[in-house]
């Protein structure tokens, strides 16, 4: 009936994410294993992404932000220590300089910062801005914004994100 009627024709352990509104249809995605404290997923290539207080606990894919891997209506978002793949929920807005509240309500290859690091519109808990390669131009940022590490030196959980940067007015 509705994407969060909580009926679904998924196998026992998983649950239908990200459904369309207009087609009721969507993607069965496994749901988290293990207990709150060591929460784990048995699909590789993803991870545990724990959201609305603990109540949704789905094992989403792991992604490079400066990769598009996530597929249409998708983005690459920061979860905790890593990148997953999410809906893209940014609707009308979400381009580098908006405000935004949820680490996807901003388009894809854009992540939902704190507004010190962006000049942004309008007054909000975050401002998107884009993500950015350490190793190119600066060319995906707004002006006054550098391409600055998105981990510190060495705290990366994967050698692929090494090179990942996000758009930030200096220090």
């Amino acid at each position: 009936e509705s994407g969060v009627s909580g009926l679904d024709d998924c196998e026992l352990g998983a649950m239908c994410w990200n459904v369309d509104a207009d087609t009721a249809e969507g993607t069965c995605v496994a749901l988290c294993e293990g207990s709150p404290a060591t929460p784990m997923c048995a699909p590789a290539g993803t991870a545990c992404s724990i959201s609305n207080g603990g109540v949704l606990t789905v094992c989403l894919p792991l992604c490079n932000p400066l990769a598009d891997e996530c597929g249409e209506g998708n983005g690459c978002y920061p979860v905790g220590e890593v990148f997953q793949c999410a809906p893209d929920a940014s609707g009308a807005v979400g381009e580098p300089g908006d405000s935004c509240s949820f680490i996807n309500s901003c388009d894809a290859g854009s992540g939902c910062v704190t507004p010190a690091l962006v000049p942004c519109s309008g007054g909000s808990s975050g401002c998107c801005s884009s993500f950015c390669g350490l190793d190119g131009d600066a060319s995906e940022c707004l002006d006054g914004q550098e391409c600055v590490p998105w981990f510190e030196m060495g705290e990366e959980p994967d050698m692929c994100l090494d090179g990942v940067g996000i758009c930030a007015l200096p220090a």
